[in-house]
C-alpha cells in the first residue's frame, strides 16, 4: 500500500530552538496518526510544516509520494487540518459559511451544491445549517472546521 504522507529527517528551528528535531514517519491509507508530547515538543510546528504552512529547514515531506513544497496547491487539497483554534467566522451562519469557503477555494462551481451536501451529510450538519457558528457547540465548531 502506498504511502499518503512521509515526513523524511525533519528539522525546523526558530533562531536557536529546535522545535522539530530529525523526525521521521509514513501514515498509509486507513491509518490514524496522533502527536502526544508535553508543550513545546513541537506537535503544532509538526502539523504546520506537514501541511505547508511552514517550510523545514531540513528533510523531505512527501504527500501522494510528491513534495508538497513543489505541489503545495496538491498537497493542499490532499490534507484535511483542524487546528484547536480553528479559524471560522462566528458571524456567518453554517450554510453561507460552506458556500464562501467552497468559492474561495475555487472548487468546481457545477458541483458546488453536491460537494456542500455531501460534507453536511458526512458530518451530520443538517441541523445547525441556519444557525450562527458563534453560537455552536465546541463539537458542532469542530464539524464545520472539518467540513471547510
Amino acid at each position: 500500500m502506498s504511502k499518503l504522507v512521509e515526513a523524511k529527517n525533519i528539522n525546523k528551528s526558530f533562531g536557536s530552538f529546535l522545535a522539530v528535531n530529525n523526525i521521521s514517519f509514513s501514515l498509509k491509507k486507513g491509518e490514524i496518526l496522533g502527536f502526544l508530547g508535553p508543550n513545546g515538543a513541537g506537535k503544532t510546528t509538526t502539523m504546520r510544516l506537514l501541511t505547508g504552512s511552514l517550510k523545514p529547514d531540513t528533510g523531505t515531506i512527501l504527500v501522494k509520494q510528491k513534495n508538497i513544497f513543489n505541489n503545495l496547491l496538491y498537497a493542499r487539497k490532499s490534507i484535511g487540518y483542524v487546528p484547536e483554534g480553528s479559524p471560522l467566522y462566528g458571524e456567518m451562519n453554517t450554510i453561507d459559511f460552506l458556500n464562501f469557503i467552497h468559492d474561495i477555494r475555487l472548487l468546481n462551481k457545477y458541483k458546488k451544491e453536491n460537494t456542500i451536501n455531501h460534507v453536511i451529510s458526512l458530518l451530520r450538519l443538517e441541523n445547525v445549517l441556519g444557525q450562527r457558528i458563534d453560537t455552536l457547540s465546541k463539537g458542532y465548531k469542530r464539524r464545520v472546521g472539518l467540513a471547510q
